[in-house]
């Protein structure tokens, strides 16, 4: 039995599908020394973020199955060889390969989750904003969202907003906030911060909302 809370472990195996598919996301004792690892628990911070409150974590029904998250596994799997997609690209062109793969009658949040996983993670985290802040967003409303994000080379632009974006939790001592702009750093740039960066980072943080200037 764990020791760990039910929506832990749920968030747990959602970060082991989506970030490392290859481990069993199912085992327990991984699962269980996962949590224990104080480092671990910021990484799973800034990905309970990443996530946003758009995308609940719901509890299986008495069968221990989730219909929409089977559909997402379905779809995920229908995707597999269509290309990733980065910021720049051609999204319609894009679009008109993948949507087919997906079955019309899916929820549309079902669908903008699936699409999401071959995005790349700066574009992820710039839709994963952009639906935290408008958690009902429908179907055209995520089309004509994700027009505007592609319709330029937006890929550096795009990571650098992911971090501007970043803010130390109400309560979040110093040490697990660096680990969280370490993390952060790592999932959008594939590599630490250089000191400069994270007191960059540290800096903006500090200063009052309207202080802060836009790149």
């Amino acid at each position: 039995m764990s020791k760990h809370s039910w929506e832990e472990i749920l968030l747990c195996q959602k970060y082991l599908k989506e970030e490392h598919p290859s481990e069993d996301s199912n085992n327990l004792d991984l699962i269980n020394s996962l949590l224990d690892d104080p480092k671990f628990g910021s990484v799973l911070k800034f990905f309970k973020k990443s996530i946003s409150p758009s995308f609940p974590l719901v509890a299986r029904s008495a069968t221990g199955e989730d219909p929409n998250f089977l559909k997402e596994e379905k779809g995920r799997k229908n995707l597999e060889k269509i290309p990733n997609f980065a910021a720049g690209g051609a999204w319609d062109e894009w679009l008109a390969m993948a949507l087919p793969l997906l079955h019309k009658e899916w929820p549309a949040d079902v669908k903008m989750n699936i699409l999401r996983t071959k995005f790349d993670t700066a574009l992820q985290t710039r839709i994963d904003w952009e639906r935290g802040d408008d958690p009902k967003m429908g179907w055209e409303k995520f089309l004509k969202t994700m027009r505007t994000l592609t319709s330029s080379n937006l890929g550096e632009v795009l990571k650098e907003n992911s971090l501007r974006d970043l803010r130390q939790a109400p309560g979040q001592n110093f040490r697990s906030w660096t680990d969280a702009i370490s993390a952060a750093h790592c999932a959008v740039f594939g590599e630490g911060p250089s000191q400069e960066k994270t007191k960059k980072i540290l800096w903006r943080d500090s200063l009052p909302p309207g202080k802060i200037k836009k790149p």
